[in-house]
């Protein structure tokens, strides 16, 4: 099973106040000032796959004890390329557990352990986010016959299992596995009931050594969704997934091997010999001999650790910045979760906000577009902290975006006069722009103001405190111009499932269209396509109706994208090398695969920090 590029755990549950929860649930009022769309695209469970990695046959015996044991190393400052085996690095994530059985509960330390360990048919590209194979052999398709349409308008679907995936205590994973999560977790009242419901597509199941096929009666992109962790039939089988896992987890199929959850909340790993990744010079992977994981409440705590020299990298989150002043930590940051833009009332609750609305005017939304869509006024308000879009699709899957994103000429006052019939001599231009009192977004609504007064509309800001805004305004519908945020899912299944809520109007895909632009007739052609994601099975072809959509709905100017939030962490340079955070819904132990300690320091213990190569010393 070849490995190429950076890969990443494939769809997390929502994160609600730093935990994650397997639900995905919609908030619309309180702190996090998003509102979050249920998905079922988004109850699934996921393994990490590590970047630039090969799979090969491994002779190692097997080894199935959990103790972390430390190799001490000696070396020169050629360490990290001649021989970067060795030592032990702490991490810190947000979000304790009690237990690392998902199905359980879902918490940030069961992550963080889960990416490691977990098997997964399907992975995402971490910078792609493209579906890549876990312990697949490939991806299915039409064209490869792993999906096959038939008569009666099902679609059988063929998983094909890489030779090479083993769990670690040398059984290879094969379909009887699939089977056996399939059967199990569809069936078992105690399990989440939008998991079961996504099990259930699973009809006529046949299982060999190395395949897995069945049919899917309705055809759904969500079969993707299916096995983000596959249990080991020859382990499970005959016990009770709640009651005999809580305190233990099976074998791993990841580069590390978790010991259970110790008094403290930490969970140690050690490297897994059954592991069949290889780095870009064919060597045997992971390098470290292993890792523990530690939990912590928040970011501020989590500094704190980093501080005291207990940590080697902590997950910071959105919090990140406040370790900007540290000269001691190198920050990495990436996209986050939250997806800002401003949206038009189409319906007529906007009349609620400005009796005057002129939203109906396709030339006066160009405008808004043409004022706050512009990337250097992103730049002014967040400076690194935001990362400016110009995709409603882009943020969950790059490869989704429209790749020709129309170019919008800035109207003049008479154009959109002309289109209303009005005479704004005699009825001055004007605006409502709603929003919740949040820095950055007063600051865009004091910018719109002035770049539309410089324009000859005047703007009448409206801030609001988050609850009322998310209730009044946008749940309601009582708003002309609004800017909020949307909470993206990760992923080709997790982009058309946004699509559908924010934009589609299905009550089985939970269509909010706080907008109301379906109510445009203009609009039907295109509200239908956005159903029709439900029946697309083929990657390829939901890549293309994603780039349609995301074209048209741009096209249309129903939403005007400003900017992602982003999220990161902060790592000691002297205590662990090659890391690199990933993109928002993914575990920070994602490529831990490739960790390494520097040079000289593979035996550093809490509170000490590496002066050099084979030269620790104390922390100052």
């Amino acid at each position: 099973m070849g490995r190429g590029g950076r890969w990443i755990p494939f769809v997390i549950a929502a994160v609600v106040g730093g935990i994650a929860i397997l639900s995905f649930t919609r908030s619309t009022d309180g702190p996090q000032d998003s509102a979050r769309p249920t998905a079922i695209g988004a109850t699934t469970l996921a393994q990490s796959a590590p970047p630039t990695t090969e799979f090969v046959e491994s002779t190692t015996p097997v080894d199935t004890t959990i103790a972390v044991v430390t190799t001490t190393t000696t070396s020169d400052s050629t360490f990290a390329a001649a021989d970067p085996y060795g030592g032990v690095a702490t991490v810190g994530v947000i979000g304790p557990a009690t237990t690392l059985n998902p199905f359980i509960e879902r918490s940030g330390m069961g992550d963080a352990v889960g990416a490691i360990t977990w098997a997964s048919a399907f992975v995402l590209d971490a910078e792609t986010y493209d579906i890549k194979p876990g312990v697949l052999s490939e991806i299915p398709s039409f064209e490869n016959g792993g999906l096959s349409a038939n008569d009666d308008g099902s679609v059988t679907v063929s998983l094909r299992l890489s030779q090479q995936a083993r769990w670690q205590d040398g059984q290879p994973i094969t379909g009887h596995d699939l089977a056996f999560t399939a059967a199990l977790l569809a069936d078992d009242r105690r399990v989440d009931s939008d998991l079961r419901e996504l099990y259930s597509m699973v009809s006529g199941p046949e299982a060999a050594d190395d395949t897995f096929r069945f049919t899917v009666t309705n055809p759904s992109i969500d079969y993707l969704n299916l096995f983000q962790v596959i249990l080991p039939r020859h382990q499970v089988e005959g016990t009770d997934l709640f009651g005999d896992w809580t305190d233990r987890i099976w074998v791993s199929a990841g580069p590390f091997i978790p010991g259970a959850i110790q008094s403290d909340g930490s969970v140690a790993l050690r490297r897994n010999p059954q592991y069949r990744g290889v780095d870009s010079q064919g060597r045997d992977l992971p390098y470290l001999d292993g890792l523990l994981v530690v939990p912590y409440l928040d970011e501020a705590e989590v500094l704190i650790g980093l501080t005291e020299k207990e940590l080697s990298v902590g997950d910071l989150g959105g919090g990140y910045q406040t370790a900007a002043d540290r000269s001691d930590l190198l920050i990495s940051f990436a996209p986050g979760e939250e997806w800002e833009h401003v949206g038009f009332q189409f319906g007529s609750g906007r009349f609620a906000a400005n009796p005057r609305s002129m939203v109906s005017s396709s030339a006066f939304r160009d405008l808004v577009a043409v004022v706050v869509g512009d990337d250097e006024l992103v730049s002014e308000i967040g400076g690194t902290g935001l990362y400016p879009t110009s995709s409603i699709v882009g943020s969950a899957w790059p490869r989704g975006a429209a790749p020709d994103q129309p170019e919008i000429v800035e109207p003049s006052l008479d154009e959109i006069a002309a289109e209303l019939g009005r005479d704004f001599e005699e009825q001055p231009p004007t605006v409502v722009y709603a929003t919740t009192v949040a820095l950055d977004r007063s600051q865009m609504a004091g910018i719109t103001l002035r770049e539309l007064a410089a324009r000859g509309v005047a703007v009448e800001p409206q801030l609001q405190d988050p609850g009322l805004f998310f209730r009044d305004a946008v749940i309601e519908g009582s708003f002309e111009v609004a800017e909020w945020a949307w909470t993206v899912t990760p992923g080709p299944v997790g982009a058309a499932r946004d699509l559908q809520s924010w934009f589609g109007t299905s009550p089985s895909r939970d269509g909010l269209d706080f907008y109301r632009w379906s109510t445009n007739t203009e609009s039907a052609a295109l509200v239908d396509e956005i159903a029709g994601l439900d029946s697309i099975m083929d990657l390829g072809e939901l890549q293309t109706a994603l780039q349609s959509i995301d074209g048209q709905l741009l096209d249309l100017v129903v939403v005007v994208p400003l900017w992602q939030t982003s999220s990161g962490a902060a790592y000691d340079p002297r205590r662990i090398d090659g890391y690199d955070h990933p993109r928002f819904g993914v575990p920070i132990t994602w490529n831990a695969d490739l960790w390494l300690v520097p040079g000289g320091c593979a035996d550093l213990q809490p509170g000490e920090v590496c002066g050099g190569p084979g030269q620790p010393e104390e922390a100052g």
